[in-house]
């Protein structure tokens, strides 16, 4: 599964992008065969 972050105003640092690599995997369980997961993360 590609995982793709999308940030606005900030940076995502090595170890978030290490949590929610950690925590996709629970998408397998509830999506048969994801090809992508788009996370988007914004500051305001």
């Amino acid at each position: 599964m590609e995982l793709t972050f999308s940030t606005k105003n900030l940076t995502v640092s090595d170890r978030f992008r290490d949590y929610v690599s950690e925590k996709s995997g629970k998408v397998d369980q509830l999506a048969h065969k994801p090809e992508e997961l788009l996370v988007k993360v914004t500051r305001y």
